[in-house]
């Protein structure tokens, strides 16, 4: 069923996506007479009261998925195999919030890996390593809060621009090099890098994301990262193996940082 224009500003209040009163500021500022559901969305998407994928929730009569925690959903960043990021804001700053496809919320080993990434990761404070500064153990919707970059992957940048100024270029591999030392430091090495995990931010400094692979890493057990579904995890195990170093030797790091 088509909503009225009224019957989705009042979802809005209901759903506590904004102050009632600002969506009633809006609201009054397009008159008395008659407004189309479209003419009201473009004000409210103008006026900052929504985002495009909050209307598309709304329009779809969804109930839920517009807060994780006290954070509320903005938009998609991204998503991969085991999660989807999204932008989210909470009491005036922004984060990204990294949550568990629902599909992997039942099964143990994703979900206890999932948190183990967090938990590694709130070690992990640097520059040029993407911070996550909360772990929720919902187990309904567990997620973690992280430093939100304004920018865009290595990979889309290479995409773009093709060859990299080799000045811009020994910039970036200076920062993956310091965020590498760092996390070396603590004896955790990354084992994902590729340029969609290189974070490049709009002041042109690198930042790392996604240790996922990390959280995995066990020297005891030799198989564990071979038979993680994951293309680089390949990669990695197939060097180590032909060089018979362990697993987690940061050196491995090192040799993907320059492949």
């Amino acid at each position: 069923m088509s909503l009225t224009p009224d019957q989705f500003a009042q979802r809005i209040k209901d759903y506590g996506l904004a102050d009632p009163r600002a969506v009633d500021r809006v609201r009054s500022e397009l008159g008395a007479g008659d407004v189309s559901l479209d003419g009201i969305i473009d004000a409210m998407q103008s006026a900052g009261i929504v985002s495009t994928l909050q209307t598309e929730k709304l329009l779809r009569g969804d109930r839920s998925g517009y807060f994780y925690g006290d954070y509320k959903v903005q938009y998609l960043i991204g998503a991969g195999t085991f999660a989807r990021v999204y932008r989210a804001e909470r009491e005036g700053n922004i984060f990204a919030v990294k949550v568990l496809r629902k599909r992997f919320r039942d099964e143990p080993k994703e979900l206890e890996q999932f948190l183990r990434e967090g938990r590694m990761g709130l070690k992990l404070r640097h520059p040029n390593i993407v911070s996550i500064y909360d772990v929720i153990p919902d187990v309904r919707n567990p997620f973690l809060v992280m430093e939100f970059v304004e920018g865009q992957t290595l990979r889309e940048l290479v995409r773009i621009r093709g060859k990299l100024p080799a000045d811009l270029s020994l910039s970036l591999i200076s920062d993956i090099s310091s965020a590498l030392a760092h996390a070396a430091s603590l004896g955790i090495s990354h084992r994902d890098l590729k340029l969609s995990n290189v974070l490049i931010s709009t002041d042109g400094k690198a930042k790392l994301v996604d240790f996922g692979l990390a959280a995995l890493a066990d020297r005891n057990n030799p198989e564990q990262i071979a038979d993680c579904p994951n293309a680089r995890a390949i990669d990695y195990a197939a060097l180590e193996r032909g060089s018979g170093v362990r697993k987690d030797d940061p050196r491995s790091d090192v040799f993907f940082a320059g492949n």
